[in-house]
């Protein structure tokens, strides 16, 4: 790891926000105030909406075919979309990514969507990195995703590949150390990436 990878991780770990914050707040609030966009209801029609590792609040949502990219930040952590009205899910995705250094745990579970009531039944496809699965659960509440291990193999496209991955998969029931580090790069990485790896 790099000096910068370091100070970024040290800096996450004790709650800082990162250099330039106050700036690119000042200019959104600027942005905003020019634009008076509506934002009444977050309409998600072939958009995107990022949350990073960030909370955001909408007054509702309605995703039709749109993205929501969120986070897995540490144990039961994520970033999160909070609905203070209703919600309605009926397409999209949600892609899921890893926090760097973060061993996600089979069973874990994250919170990524709260929300004060459900319109209708919930459909959305979920993204996640290669290794890992993410099963959600739908309640007037929110959405919940429990995380479950992919085998490796299942991304080997070789017979190399393949030994690589038998050899690995043993390591997820013993996590601590060098394996934990190893495992927590391969849980970030999506197919092509985890072939390459």
């Amino acid at each position: 790891t790099s000096t910068a990878d370091r100070a970024e991780f040290a800096r996450r770990a004790a709650g800082r926000l990162p250099d330039g914050w106050m700036t690119a707040l000042a200019a959104h609030k600027r942005k905003m105030a020019e634009e008076k966009p509506k934002i009444a209801t977050r309409q998600a029609s072939g958009a995107a909406l990022d949350l990073s590792d960030y909370t955001t609040t909408v007054a509702s949502l309605t995703s039709d075919g749109g993205t929501l990219r969120s986070t897995i930040l540490g144990v039961n952590s994520a970033s999160q979309l909070i609905v203070t009205g209703a919600r309605s899910i009926t397409g999209g995705s949600l892609v899921m990514s890893i926090e760097p250094g973060f061993l996600v745990a089979a069973g874990s579970t994250f919170t990524i969507v709260v929300s004060g009531s459900n319109v209708g039944p919930d459909s959305w496809t979920i993204v996640s990195p290669a290794a890992l699965s993410f099963t959600p659960t739908y309640s007037a509440g929110g959405v919940l995703l429990t995380a479950s291990y992919v085998p490796f193999a299942n991304s080997a496209a070789t017979s190399n590949q393949g030994s690589i991955a038998a050899s690995l998969e043993p390591m997820r029931a013993n996590t601590t150390g060098a394996s934990a580090a190893v495992l927590s790069r391969l849980y970030s990485l999506d197919e092509v990436q985890l072939r390459a790896a």
